[in-house]
């Protein structure tokens, strides 16, 4: 899984690592979801990384970290959240439960050393530092081919 995280540059790719490393560990799966990316700033030193209401088919990432979070951490922070929002689609609701799972899967999919596993383990310590920025737009952009997996063509 290493070396497809590290070939991994788009969402599209990361989330079809996430959800290989989700089947290979917990044999589970999910296809048809969509997400949007909105900016939702940052409130005091709460950040809300993303989130996935119960029961929908949609996972929205916050832009405002991802702009801001040192360029080395972008795919493993993206990587641990799309995780997280993942395991919260397939039904697991207690954030205790979906924290450590998303560190677990990490732990035995690309090591206990490595950057994404470590970023799971003090997610927090990523946003050290962040100023409070208020949402500029709430608007919810959608990424395009983003879960592909259910998708049959006709030619």
């Amino acid at each position: 899984m290493k070396k497809e995280f590290e070939r991994a540059n788009s969402y599209p790719e990361l989330f079809k690592l996430v959800k290989e490393m989700v089947k290979e560990q917990l044999g589970l799966h999910r296809v048809g979801l969509m997400l949007g990316l909105s900016d939702l700033g940052i409130q005091g030193n709460q950040v809300l990384g993303a989130f996935h209401p119960m029961g929908s088919n949609i996972i929205v990432i916050n832009t405002t970290p991802l702009k801001r979070i040192e360029k080395e951490l972008f795919k493993p922070y993206l990587t641990t959240v799309l995780l997280h929002e993942y395991l919260h689609s397939l039904g697991f609701e207690d954030e205790e439960e979906v924290q450590a799972l998303t560190y677990v899967i990490l732990e035995k999919s690309l090591g206990e050393n490595h950057i994404a596993t470590k970023v799971a383990r003090k997610f927090n310590s990523v946003f050290h530092g962040l100023t409070p920025e208020p949402s500029q737009d709430k608007s919810i952009k959608l990424v395009e081919e983003f879960d592909s997996s259910n998708t049959s063509y006709i030619g």
